[in-house]
């Protein structure tokens, strides 16, 4: 132990040294003496639970759970910074504009909670940690999930969630909670936003909109008051009226008229901040960093350095952050899925056209283990039967779909992965071609890292492809084959690559811009891997489909970009 973060009702946070990866983590126990009460133990393992499964750029990802001489413990990373409640104490309130930057960040960890099913209860300015941000402003990771609800069904391992999560029970901090949460009766995903409005009002005003002398007071004024106004309190920002309806919404006492989602609520505090910058350039007073920029070929994107054209005549940047390097690929139509007397077709591929409206930056390489390690230091893709797979120019595996967003939400300018229909329209690389590499059957010498001799000695019993040895029985160096005609490599073999999109039908119409169902089970990979050597598998119309959370050896990924993004 280094030191103690801090203490509550129900433990400590300490700062430790892990001796094996020697680098510092955030150790939470529970205090001894609450060992023997069962639903605490149990609310304390949920926590664990919980927050295996978030995986956010502004979140504090889990480490490890256990239990060690009778005291049970978790291990988080160590963030860097001051909570929320620390920096107001020391400021009084925070600037407008900095204000609704930290709302939006918990405003996207929020949005991803609320789609895994879990409602954090307790979001208030100590559960806030702020450090300084790349370029200036805050980066904000939001702590503790320990007395979140789920909310879908089959969370729970041993069937107790309901009863720490019933009506009835009043769990949280109440100057935060909502009328609904307060009374102890039952919640969804819009009682957080209540408690961000709180949070939002405070950050602004310097003081809480519901405080009474006593807890019955508070509860009272949560139930039956408004919030006091924005004016008196020495605020001079023009952009107050604004923000002030947008909190107002946030606070309405019926959860029916806060906004629908976290989502919504992000996307109008977005709006506002646009707004806001306009009008504070039109008033030649902006606060805004110039941008750094390079301004070359078609693109002005702080972050990302221009390259120059590749052989096959499109742009290249490189993303400063993380050492990407994407191409610049145009808009256009094409012919999605397969058509119908193609050989190996399957029934979810039916084809349809779509046009891409706008140009986009895809990867021209899947994401390697040493740039995915800039994120998450410690990853490991581990080996295949003696084979490593976790060379630094090798494509990163052994990470989900969720894994790949929290990767994205992380870098700047942010990436994201590529939609379904952008991937399938860079693969077949501009033509109507079958397979990344063309349309004859079998691949060519060097079309591809594909199930081959190589992986046929590790194992014996796999189908591969006659006669084609690329010479690597796991996953190969990145861009170690035939680039196609965008500049792009690997679309095919090597590892599967996530895509953003659930799994779905087709459209049956002419499409723009699709970007698939809105909600699903299983998110799409495409382009086969290593490990596939079939015909119908290696078609550039293929679909792969697994949930969300799934990890595998031979699942990787690509990103993309949309011009404009910051």
């Amino acid at each position: 132990m280094l030191a103690v973060l801090g203490s509550g009702g129900f433990g400590e946070v300490y700062r430790v040294r892990h001796l094996l990866l020697d680098e510092d983590l955030a150790l939470k126990t529970l205090h001894a003496g609450l060992l023997h009460d069962a639903g605490l133990r149990e609310r304390f393992f949920r926590e664990a639970r919980i927050l295996k499964k978030l995986l956010h750029a502004n979140l504090v990802p889990m480490r490890e759970v256990g239990e060690w001489q009778g005291r049970l413990y978790l291990t988080m990373d160590l963030c860097p910074g001051e909570t929320l409640a620390a920096l107001l104490t020391r400021k009084g309130r925070l600037p407008m504009r900095e204000a609704i930057s930290v709302a939006i960040q918990v405003l996207r960890a929020l949005e991803y909670a609320h789609a895994q099913g879990i409602v954090h209860r307790d979001l208030k300015p100590a559960n806030l940690i702020l450090s300084s941000g790349e370029g200036g402003g805050w980066e904000v990771k939001v702590l503790d999930f320990g007395v979140a609800k789920v909310l879908r069904d089959g969370s729970s391992t041993d069937g107790q969630e309901a009863s720490l999560t019933a009506p009835g029970g009043m769990i949280g901090t109440l100057k935060y909670m909502s009328p609904e949460q307060s009374q102890g009766l039952e919640i969804d995903a819009r009682s957080d936003l209540w408690s961000l409005g709180v949070v939002l009002f405070e950050a602004v005003t310097g003081r809480k909109p519901f405080e009474g002398l006593n807890p019955r007071e508070t509860l009272m004024k949560i139930l039956l008051q408004q919030p006091p106004a924005f004016s008196g309190v020495g605020l001079k920002d023009p952009g107050l009226p604004g923000l002030k309806a947008v909190v107002l919404r946030a606070l309405a006492k019926e959860p029916a008229g806060r906004p629908e989602s976290a989502r919504a609520l992000r996307e109008e505090l977005e709006g506002l901040g646009r707004r806001e910058e306009a009008a504070e350039a039109r008033r030649g007073i902006s606060n805004a960093a110039p941008n750094q920029g390079a301004t070359r070929g078609s693109l002005t994107i702080a972050g990302l350095a221009h390259r120059g054209k590749s052989v096959q005549g499109y742009e290249e940047y490189l993303h400063e952050q993380t050492g990407i390097v994407l191409a610049l690929l145009p808009a256009g139509d094409f012919l999605m899925g397969s058509p119908e007397d193609e050989e190996g077709r399957s029934g979810d591929e039916v084809q349809h056209k779509v046009r891409l409206t706008r140009p986009f930056l895809l990867a021209k390489f899947e994401l390697t283990n040493e740039q995915f390690r800039r994120f998450r230091s410690g990853h490991d893709s581990g080996s295949l039967r003696g084979e490593s797979l976790d060379g630094d120019d090798q494509p990163v595996v052994k990470v989900s779909w969720d894994y790949a967003f929290a990767f994205c939400e992380w870098t700047r300018p942010k990436l994201r992965l590529p939609t379904e229909a952008e991937w399938e329209f860079a693969a077949r690389g501009g033509e109507s071609r079958a397979f990344p590499w063309g349309n004859q059957w079998p691949p060519p010498s060097g079309a591809g890292n594909y199930a081959d001799a190589a992986l046929k000695r590790l194992f014996p019993d796999l189908p591969v492809i006659e006669g084609y040895d690329d010479g690597y029985a796991g996953t190969s160096p990145v861009g170690k084959f035939v680039a196609n005609p965008f500049g792009l490599y690997d679309l095919g073999g090597n590892v599967w690559e996530w895509c953003a999109d659930w799994y779905g039908k087709y459209s049956l119409a002419d499409v723009s811009d699709p970007a698939g169902p809105e909600s699903g089970t299983r998110r799409v990979l495409r382009g086969g891997s290593f490990m596939w050597g079939d015909r119908r598998t290696l078609q550039c119309a293929n679909r792969g489909r697994q949930p969300a959370d799934m990890r595998s050896d031979n699942s990787g990924l690509r990103l993309a970009l949309t011009p404009g993004t910051r």
